[in-house]
C-alpha cells in the first residue's frame, strides 16, 4: 500500500514538474514573440523614417531644379522631421530654412537665397 502511495506521489510530482516546464517554455515563447514583435515594430519604424527622409530629400532636390519656385513648405510633419529638414537644408548651398506657424500648426519653409526672377 505504501509503495502504491509513493508511486502515485512520484507520478504527481513528475506531472507537476512537466507542467512547470511546459509553462516555463510557454512563457519563454511568449517573451520571445513579444521581443520579436518589438524588434519588428522598431524595424518598421526605422524603415518608415528612412523612407520619409528620402521622400523629403527628393522633394528638396526636385524643388532646387525648379528655377521658377523660390520657396517650398513642409506642412503636417512632426518635430522630428522639422529638425531633419532644418539640418538637411544646411547641406544645400543657397538654401535657408525657417520655422513658421499658422492657425493649425508649425511647419518648415525653405527658401532659395540666390533666387532671381528673369
Amino acid at each position: 500500500m505504501e509503495s502504491r502511495s509513493y508511486d502515485n506521489f512520484a507520478q504527481s510530482l513528475t506531472c507537476i514538474k512537466k507542467n512547470i516546464l511546459d509553462n516555463e517554455m510557454d512563457i519563454s515563447k511568449k517573451m520571445l514573440e513579444i521581443e520579436n514583435r518589438s524588434t519588428n515594430k522598431k524595424q518598421i519604424k526605422e524603415q518608415e523614417e528612412a523612407r520619409k527622409k528620402l521622400e523629403i530629400e527628393r522633394k528638396i532636390k526636385k524643388w532646387m531644379k525648379d528655377y521658377e519656385s523660390k520657396e517650398i513648405e513642409f506642412k503636417s510633419i512632426n518635430s522630428f522631421y522639422c529638425k531633419y529638414i532644418h539640418d538637411l537644408a544646411k547641406t544645400f548651398n543657397g538654401v535657408v530654412s525657417e520655422s513658421r506657424e499658422d492657425e493649425l500648426d508649425r511647419y518648415v519653409a525653405l527658401a532659395k537665397t540666390n533666387f532671381q526672377v528673369e
